[in-house]
């Protein structure tokens, strides 16, 4: 597995960061470092009143060194869900994702894709697995870099898969090769699925 744990935060904007998400952001973290992290933010392009917020750390362990109006650290997914909760907006869902390869390379191309994959009563954890390192290791020009991993969440994985283009995606939905569709088939067999597209930026 990876050697980064990755919190994806969930949230519905404040008024403030929807209006103005850039400055919003820079006041709400000025006062945490950062240095051993790399975090991003994004805005879903399917529901723009719903924000990702979306952190790494080596290992689980990420430092803060807070300041007011944070007085003491704790465990990072835990802070890191309060900050957004008290600054940003109300936070909808929060995973702790172990992903097998890079998680952030997806998160670094020009338009992301993130699965959340649910699983489906008495299907085989194996074969879902399976599916999704043939998924995510497909040779296709359109895609950067793609990987899955488990979450804290038993019945939740979470896929990410970072595309060159809208319209490179928009290609490989609208052309697929016979292989893919029945790939994509199968699995959907197996699990529930939704899906969110975003332009992320690194704070």
């Amino acid at each position: 597995m990876s050697s980064h744990l990755v919190d994806i935060i969930a949230f519905s904007p404040s008024t403030k960061y929807h209006e103005d998400p850039i400055n919003t952001l820079a006041e709400t973290f000025q006062n945490i470092d950062l240095d051993a992290s790399h975090t991003f933010h994004g805005r879903s392009q399917e529901n723009p009143s719903e924000a990702y917020i979306i952190s790494s750390k080596c290992l689980r362990f990420l430092v803060f060194s807070i300041t007011d109006p944070w007085t003491s650290a704790k465990s990072s997914p835990d802070t890191l869900k309060e900050v957004v909760a008290s600054h940003l907006g109300t936070v909808d869902e929060h995973f702790s994702v172990n992903f097998k390869g890079d998680g952030l390379a997806p998160m670094r191309a020009p338009l992301t894709e993130i699965a959340f994959v649910t699983i489906k009563p008495e299907s085989p954890a194996e074969d879902i697995a399976r599916h999704l390192d043939i998924l995510t290791g497909q040779d296709m020009s359109a895609v950067t870099a793609a990987t899955w991993g488990r979450t804290n969440v038993a019945s939740t994985w979470v896929m990410v898969v970072g595309w060159q283009s809208k319209q490179a995606l928009e290609e490989v939905v609208n052309n697929p090769t016979p292989e893919f569709k029945t790939l994509i088939s199968n699995l959907k067999n197996l699990v529930d699925v939704k899906v969110m597209h975003a332009e992320f930026a690194e704070i």
